[in-house]
């Protein structure tokens, strides 16, 4: 069996002249540069869906519950930035007891900056313009045995300019997801 002989000069070379580092530097700068704020705005889009996927979820989930028991209620509250999955109203009127609570989701859990709201983006053409993003009556969504109750729209946007909003009519207690596409509002 015959070895080669080892050539040792290979460790002797130097490393990378000043040019190159700072080549491979720009490189990398450039590449951040454009890739994090795509990043960010594909994060925050994601962050909006999720919590619309929440909400939608507590719309059928009050519509099937409704049927099988009693009337069920989602309030929204744009101060605290919640929305809570309620199963009865009691004798004062009211959806905010403990006892009749189901689940709750907070935006600000959900990231991306999230909050009730429109933007400068204004209303879904043919529907009313939201003070704080929220146009339901009492800020409260109702939902009866008979699957009808009252209509409304929710809106959400991220911190970046990311919106969807769902809306709800007052018929059969359906919904439309609608989403923000940079130029206007179009049904997802």
């Amino acid at each position: 069996m015959t070895y080669r002989k080892f050539n040792q000069n290979c460790f002797k070379a130097g490393g990378f002249t000043i040019l190159e580092a700072i080549t491979v530097l720009s490189i990398l700068a450039l590449l951040g540069m454009f890739s994090v704020p795509l990043f960010v705005q594909y994060y925050h889009d994601c962050c909006v869906k999720v919590a619309m996927s929440d909400i939608v979820n507590m719309v059928r989930e009050a519509k099937m519950k409704a049927l099988d028991e009693k009337n069920h209620a989602i309030v929204f509250d744009a101060e605290k930035g919640t929305v809570t999955l309620y199963s009865e109203i009691l004798d004062d009127g009211k959806w905010n007891v403990k006892d009749t609570f189901i689940r709750s989701i907070h935006l600000k859990n959900k990231g991306g900056g999230l909050r009730f709201g429109c933007g400068t983006y204004g209303p879904i053409p043919g529907n009313v313009a939201p003070n704080d993003g929220i146009t339901f009556p009492r800020n409260t969504a109702v939902f009866n045995d008979r699957l009808s109750g009252n209509a409304g729209t929710v809106y959400i946007i991220s911190s970046s300019g990311a919106a969807m909003a769902v809306v709800v009519n007052s018929v059969d207690a359906g919904y439309a997801l609608w989403r923000w596409n940079g130029k206007k509002w179009v049904r997802n």
